[in-house]
């Protein structure tokens, strides 16, 4: 299985790493604007010149760009008929996502949201208070979440 990464910055870079490690992917391609980027993740990675030369070689891809490009390159990948992984948020707004969940649900492909666990209650990595409560060394005590369909950081406009 070939895999792309759109997007190679800080996190981008991560998802090329950890792709280069597994057994079940042969190649790992990538694109960034930004001809540095793309360059430290040479490594691991052929790099691609543009995302449609990248989409022309993969099975399935991470997009990684910047949240404000997310809805508009995961509409570019699904459909070009790719399966993918779209790095946290979704999307910059809920009207983008809502649109984005549109043109998924006309697919059968596989699209999910990359979340790091490791700022959830279950992760065991954060200190907790006696309450279990997760500790935050420089907040001190994190308040849970308001249960809600949708959390309190995703942006409306």
């Amino acid at each position: 299985m070939d895999v792309g990464v759109l997007g190679v910055g800080a996190m981008g870079r991560n998802h090329v790493r950890v792709y280069s490690e597994l057994k079940g992917v042969d190649t790992v391609y990538v694109y960034d604007p930004l001809p540095e980027n793309a360059a430290r993740a040479g490594e691991y990675a052929s790099i691609c010149a543009s995302p449609e030369e990248l989409l022309e070689k993969v099975d399935a891809v991470s997009i990684c760009v910047p949240t404000r490009y997310h809805f508009e390159m995961a509409k570019k990948v699904i459909q070009a008929g790719i399966n993918c992984l779209i790095e946290k948020p979704i999307t910059l707004t809920a009207e983008e996502g809502t649109r984005l969940l549109q043109i998924i649900e006309g697919s059968k492909l596989v699209v999910g949201v990359a979340i790091s666990r490791g700022s959830t209650p279950s992760s065991p990595r954060w200190p907790r208070s006696p309450r279990g409560r997760l500790m935050s060394p420089s907040r001190g005590t994190i308040p849970p979440p308001a249960a809600s369909p949708m959390p309190r950081w995703w942006r409306t406009s």
